[in-house]
């Protein structure tokens, strides 16, 4: 008895002290497929929602939203980054995702208000595998809007890719901003630009 009141003491003495722990609760929002999501207000309701592989998860309740078909190879969605850009302008976040077996860079058209249905896929680049991308600030302008992509062969150019408006009334698109030859380390130095991509000289 005098153990168990002593355990007793113990305990209360650390819950007065504290913990570095913080006590996190698990909540299982959907057991299906996905490699990775994004955080964004999809519907515009105040609201951060979840996008995670073939489904947008709408807050507070993450009621599923199948938006687009993913590619199902190897036991693993083809699928290995996930950002919410607003691409055309119009005031809804879009996703732009890369891909390795499809060799893609594309973005999928957030239809706005009508939020059930497939949404409207737009290519962005192919040709390599894509391990994964960043969204990084590359011209210093406080706002990572910049998509950085690691490619999966050496033989793909360097290249990042930034919205930017169409020509003659087009609407803004994500486009190819820097390609270089080869690949370099970049150092990065204190008050000048990020020096992740270096234009090769062969």
């Amino acid at each position: 008895m005098r153990i168990l009141a002593l355990v007793l003491t113990g305990a209360v003495l650390l819950v007065a002290v504290g913990s570095d722990e913080i006590p996190f609760r698990k909540h299982t929002i959907d057991i299906g497929r996905s490699e990775t999501c994004a955080i964004a207000d999809v519907n515009r309701d105040g609201r951060l929602d979840i996008v995670s592989g073939e489904n947008w998860f709408e807050a507070p309740a993450w009621t599923r939203h199948k938006f687009r078909e993913l590619p199902f190879w190897n036991n693993y969605v083809d699928n290995f980054s996930d950002h919410a850009i607003d691409v055309n302008g119009d005031g809804y976040p879009d996703v732009v995702s890369v891909a390795w077996d499809a060799k893609r860079i594309a973005w999928w058209e957030n239809p706005g208000a009508r939020k059930s249905g497939e949404w409207t896929m737009h290519p962005i680049d192919s040709g390599f595998p894509v391990e994964f991308s960043f969204l990084v600030d590359l011209d210093n302008d406080g706002k990572a809007l910049e998509l950085l992509p690691q490619f999966g062969n050496v033989k793909a150019p360097l290249a990042w890719y930034e919205v930017r408006n169409g020509s003659s009334g087009q609407r803004p698109k994500l486009r190819p901003r820097h390609r270089g030859g080869r690949r370099e380390r970049g150092r990065p130095h204190r008050h000048h630009h990020p020096q992740r991509l270096v234009r090769g000289a062969g």
